[in-house]
């Protein structure tokens, strides 16, 4: 059996299985959690990065140093640092909703009592909930789309794309994603493991590697369901939102994975979107100056 096609199918769960496993390990010797959510999606990146080069899964997606350039910038101020300074922002009045709503209702809606293996996949479920809706209006609501259309502007899916976002849309997702779980009293250790489980999720959703998920595309929003989700076609357009798992695309209608067909060809319709961080922060205003005529909807 070649080893290409072993790994092809193993890589995905191997790679999120062991993520967890390390989470706990470095967590039991007392770790930090902000060093835990650093370090293991670095460690993940790394691997991918590596699998990039072995195992592409579109060569013509190689990551050029122009992408790789403006998407490190991307990196660095439109998400780490966008992401930080939320943090700091939203956290307490979050934390003042959990207990507000315990005041309310006389006893904590979030069953924090529960195993972290009950609470864990439950957090995934919740934020992907808000999480699918946010992304959805993305698609659908004219000046959403605005913003998020840096996200879709490359024609290529690799490692870095993942982190290709206007600040705005990163304000949108973290917010979607995070204010509600605090606000429903998820505890930090269980924001530590959801931080994992949707960082690890991103890049390898995101990546070029050339990786077979099979049943778990039925859970998870795996890669070979992520790039319908930015493909060209035409049939695949405004399909598989949830960022982490498959359910909320399923429960609402609009999961898209045609069987025996892949997605090559990505981006936005009819774009000329130019590879530059300056430009790509003041996209929301001038989107019709790239567009020659038709846009993804």
């Amino acid at each position: 059996m070649d080893a290409k096609f072993v790994l092809s199918r193993i890589t995905y769960p191997a790679l999120l299985g062991g993520s967890l496993l390390l989470v706990a390990w470095l967590d039991a010797r007392a770790v930090s959690h902000d060093g835990i959510v650093f370090v293991v999606p670095l460690l993940v990146g790394l691997v991918t990065a590596a699998l990039q080069r072995l195992m592409p899964y579109e060569p013509r997606w190689r990551g050029t140093a122009r992408d790789w350039s403006v998407d490190l910038l991307h990196f660095l101020l439109s998400t780490a640092l966008v992401t930080a300074a939320l943090r700091m922002l939203l956290y307490d009045g979050a934390t003042w909703l959990a207990l507000a709503q315990r005041s309310l209702f006389g006893f904590a809606v979030w069953p924090s009592s529960a195993p972290l293996w009950v609470q864990v996949p439950l957090a995934v479920l919740a934020g992907d909930l808000c999480s699918y809706w946010a992304h959805r209006a993305c698609h659908e609501v004219p000046w959403a789309w605005r913003i998020h259309a840096v996200h879709h502007s490359s024609e290529r899916m690799y490692l870095l794309m993942s982190v290709r976002n206007h600040p705005l849309n990163t304000a949108l997702t973290y917010g979607a994603q995070t204010v509600p779980l605090v606000a429903l009293g998820v505890d930090s250790r269980v924001l530590m493991y959801y931080t994992i489980v949707t960082a690890v999720i991103g890049v390898l959703q995101h990546s070029n590697v050339d990786l077979r998920t099979g049943w778990l595309s039925r859970v998870l929003s795996t890669p070979e369901l992520h790039r319908w989700h930015h493909a060209t076609d035409e049939a695949a357009m405004n399909c598989n939102f949830a960022p982490d798992t498959a359910v909320w695309d399923q429960v609402f209608g609009t999961r898209y994975h045609p069987d025996g067909r892949e997605a090559h060809d990505v981006g936005i319709v009819g774009s000329e979107v130019p590879v530059n961080f300056l430009r790509h922060l003041a996209l929301p205003l001038v989107l019709e100056r790239w567009m020659r005529g038709i846009g993804r909807a």
